[in-house]
């Protein structure tokens, strides 16, 4: 039986190696190639597999894109976490999200409502990922708000006025408009917590 076991693990330990692998390679493939490039044939090339073998492990394209987002939203919350005051995280996740190329891959298998169920393992990563973002910036208006009640509703403001923010800043319509990231999260700022 003992021996059984160990086969067991050895199997799951090299299905995890595997899969790791092939998420390092499409994150190699997304920032050498970007949303054009990010293909199953081209991960299962840079990670040295058959697109059949990429496939047991991830069922579609969309999948291993929201694998890879739910690794980056990780790494925001944590970078998030790290930020002082509201006005400086709102400016780290506005800097996170313009600076991040490798998002743009992520926008189809965000939009396919097929692979991003929320009922499925992929959607249900997403979420928590999202989630967790979401909750330090939420803390962090906790912490300097009277009225809690509506704080959930505000930081889903403030997140949608991030998103917004990085794409008018990157496509440079923020400042043919007259305005600066700073500016208009202060703006904002003072308006939810006065």
């Amino acid at each position: 039986m003992g021996q059984a076991l160990r086969k067991q693990e050895r199997i799951a330990q090299n299905h995890a190696f595997k899969r790791r692998a092939v998420l390092d390679a499409a994150r190699r493939v997304v920032a050498r190639d970007g949303a054009d490039g990010f293909t199953i044939r081209a991960v299962a090339a840079e990670a040295g597999y058959t697109p059949g073998a990429v496939y047991s492990y991830f069922d579609t394209r969309d999948e291993l894109a929201l694998e890879l987002l739910g690794q980056d939203l990780s790494q925001l919350a944590k970078d998030l976490k790290s930020t002082g005051d509201t006005k400086t995280l709102l400016l780290t996740a506005i800097t996170a999200l313009q600076n991040k190329d490798a998002f743009a891959p992520y926008t189809p298998a965000l939009m396919d409502t097929q692979s991003n169920r929320p009922d499925s393992d992929s959607g249900r990563l997403v979420t928590g990922r999202l989630i967790q973002c979401l909750k330090v910036l939420s803390e962090s208006m906790r912490n300097t708000a009277d009225d809690s009640t509506s704080t959930d509703k505000d930081t889903l403001i403030l997140a949608a006025m991030c998103v917004g923010l990085a794409a008018l800043q990157k496509s440079e319509r923020l400042d043919l408009l007259g305005y600066s990231q700073e500016d208009l999260v202060d703006h904002m700022l003072a308006r939810l917590l006065p």
